[in-house]
């Protein structure tokens, strides 16, 4: 079984996680979990769940199947998201082509860089 690699860390009320690893279906449980108690973590040091502002790095992605995309749709733009504001910072090109062919980097919201999302994110405030 892959193993995910799952980090965090937080500047206020952003929280920048970074994935990396295979993201298949036998992960996708562990994935949703870790967002969402990553979230729930942070909003506890804030004012809610929706003061949170989440960027998700994916450029450690090295391959990512239907149920990987899945839970990060759900995170960034699903109707039961865990924060208000979330974007994607920073792709590898295999995530990249797949997303494209998908017609999903023309619809979420996607930075080159987490430190561009970072900059964005320090807007939102």
């Amino acid at each position: 079984m892959p193993e995910l690699e799952f980090s965090s860390r937080q500047e206020g009320a952003i929280v920048i996680i970074s994935i990396g690893g295979e993201l298949d279906a036998q992960l996708e449980v562990a994935l949703h979990d870790r967002i969402e108690a990553t979230v729930r973590q942070a909003a506890g040091s804030t004012d809610g769940k929706f003061s949170v502002r989440l960027i998700l790095d994916l450029s450690g992605v090295t391959f990512l199947d239907s149920s990987a995309i899945r839970v990060i749709i759900n995170a960034l733009i699903g109707p039961n998201r865990p924060t208000k504001w979330a974007v994607i910072g920073g792709m590898s090109g295999r995530v990249e082509r797949s997303m494209g062919l998908l017609g999903l980097t023309d619809r979420l919201p996607i930075f080159a860089t987490a430190a561009q999302a970072m900059d964005a994110a320090r807007l939102e405030s």
